[in-house]
């Protein structure tokens, strides 16, 4: 990758600098004086970027720029910051900070600056970037480089597919649609997973299905089953997947090998606040028209539990706890803990989005 050069500053003369230090807090923080000049760079930027998953590892740029002399012995920190194209900098994400004069900044680091910015996935959008530098452990004496401009598409950091099949009936009485809750998502933008109610209509028999990269069939890439188990295919003429009994899984995809892995789960709550304690499993019951994990149990106050698949703590069978903050579930999280009084409590369990696990455990009078 060729090396971007910035020349973030050139010589400062000591009559441009007014360095003042305060008496009292700010001892660290320089005033600058207002005639002082600010960088002048050269930064000879492409003209378009497209971040991928695929190159997210890969170098964006390396950027290395001259030394900030401002005249006095203290510590220059530098920091690398990206900006919506026209809004002066109001919003501003950084991109990399250093106190060396240079930093290399990868794929990933710019497409998660990018999107914190809010701008869209999968479009492209002009931006603006500058170097600035500040001086003191209080980072004053604040100068900005000049402003250099380009463009760049950004991946999604959570990318989602869609799950078509007889077993969407629910949705409006629309078979094979692409609705937002049968789905499977990536965090990672390679490896999916989703939880899907994979019966007919009828109730009792399993369900096929096909595996959609957008919402719509002319609208991306549509996955029917590959020539050996567990592969898939993007040949429009392929077969349909079937699921080996009409049951509730776990659909994980690895879309680099194009492998899937149906796992039948059932779960259950477990732990000491549990009529079961920690050794015996209290199963809940899957209700199809509310698509929920449902049940009601007498609960010990103040007591740890978790919500686990298949009676078993054992990958590939998922376990949860708590999320990020209350009423949410993380994959492996810290043990939930009941309401305070002791009674029976009604426990609900939504894996409708694979990103946003959630629960609800009330007290029923």
């Amino acid at each position: 990758m060729m090396r971007r050069y910035i020349n973030v500053l050139k010589t400062f003369s000591l009559a441009l600098l007014a360095m003042a230090f305060s008496a009292c807090e700010d001892t660290d923080t320089p005033r600058i004086s207002s005639d002082t000049q600010g960088p002048q760079i050269t930064w000879p930027l492409k003209d378009n970027y497209v971040l991928t998953v695929t190159n997210a590892d890969e170098t964006f740029e390396t950027f290395e720029w001259e030394a900030v002399n401002y005249g006095v012995v203290s510590p220059v920190s530098y920091k690398v910051q990206v900006a919506e194209k026209g809004t002066d900098f109001e919003t501003v994400e950084e991109v990399a900070s250093t106190t060396d004069t240079k930093v290399e900044v990868s794929n990933s680091m710019m497409n998660d600056a990018v999107g914190k910015l809010g701008l869209a996935p999968f479009e492209a959008h002009e931006v603006e970037m500058r170097v600035i530098s500040t001086l003191g452990n209080n980072g004053g004496g604040v100068i900005s480089s000049t402003v250099a401009d380009t463009e760049i598409t950004p991946y999604a950091l959570i990318v989602t597919w869609y799950v078509p099949g007889p077993f969407n009936f629910w949705a409006e009485g629309n078979e094979w649609s692409h609705n937002d809750l049968d789905v499977i998502k990536a965090e990672d933008g390679q490896n999916f997973r989703g939880y899907l109610y994979l019966v007919n209509k009828d109730g009792t028999t399993p369900s096929d299905f096909k595996i959609s990269t957008a919402k719509g069939w002319e609208l991306g890439i549509n996955y029917g089953a590959g020539d050996a188990a567990g592969t898939l295919s993007d040949d429009g003429g392929a077969a349909n997947i079937t699921a080996p009994e009409a049951a509730y899984y776990l659909l994980t995809v690895n879309s680099a090998d194009l492998t899937y892995n149906l796992l039948k789960t059932d779960f259950a709550i477990i732990g000491a606040a549990t009529p079961g304690g920690w050794d015996n499993d209290t199963p809940l019951t899957f209700n199809p028209d509310s698509r929920m994990w449902e049940g009601t149990y007498a609960m010990k106050g103040g007591e740890e539990w978790k919500i686990r698949a298949n009676g078993s703590w054992d990958d590939p069978n998922p376990n949860y706890g708590q999320g990020s903050e209350d009423g949410m579930l993380s994959l492996g999280g810290d043990n939930l803990v009941s309401p305070a009084e002791d009674g029976m409590y009604e426990i609900k369990v939504n894996l409708d989005d694979p990103e946003a696990l959630k629960y609800t455990i009330e007290k029923v009078n």
